[in-house]
């Protein structure tokens, strides 16, 4: 039990650190509905194996408390964050939480005791206490490096945008001053000719 317990406890903390990596991305960013839809499969697997675990002990479920509590406080923040586009976002999430402080004591330790995993869909019997979440994190860890290439890629594009429009403006001023020399040019043009034609056309006397 003490070992599920210490597991789950990495996992919530993992969970944490990947909401926050999606709170550093940019809101408008076309790769929020990617990221929002990650973590709400994490939220739902976590979730669902929390419940199981709570429910195989139901006579003590304390030291659990303290997980679910955070947990719910992570979902509030990932809501908030999830509705961001159309509502005014602010970062709840409290570094400082605390955790529980069970000792070993606190736990009745099951040893071998079976555990179902239920974040596929399927009933999957573990015979030791460790979960196998490294196809899971794995996913996670690919979605996080996609958005990344995405939001990396959009900044490429912008600046690139933005050369273009540059490379407009100095075009323009360019032929703005090419035509204000030429006008100058025909006026001195104009001048020099009528200079030309009063001294023909004068007589002597």
């Amino acid at each position: 039990m003490a070992k599920r317990y210490a597991v789950l406890q990495k996992k919530l903390e993992e969970l944490e650190l990947e909401l926050k990596d999606a709170f550093n991305f940019p809101i408008e960013t076309p790769s929020h509905q990617l990221l929002s839809e990650n973590l709400d499969r994490r939220f739902g697997f976590f979730r669902s194996l929390l419940a199981a675990e709570m429910d195989s002990h139901p006579s003590k479920p304390h030291h659990l408390h303290h997980i679910d509590q955070r947990l719910t406080e992570l979902e509030t923040a990932f809501q908030e964050w999830d509705n961001s586009k159309t509502l005014p976002f602010t970062n709840h999430i409290d570094d400082n939480a605390s955790t529980c402080s069970c000792t070993e004591s606190c736990f009745d330790d099951d040893g071998d005791d079976d555990f179902v995993d239920m974040g596929r869909g399927e009933m999957t019997v573990y015979e030791n206490p460790e979960f196998d979440f490294v196809e899971e994190k794995k996913d996670v860890e690919e979605n996080m490096e996609r958005v990344k290439e995405d939001v990396k890629e959009e900044k490429v594009i912008g600046s690139r945008n933005l050369d273009g429009n540059m490379r407009m403006v100095v075009l323009f001023g360019l032929g703005v001053v090419g035509l204000v020399m030429a006008w100058i040019c025909y006026a001195c043009f104009c001048s020099y000719k009528e200079d030309m034609d009063m001294e023909f056309f004068l007589t002597p006397t």
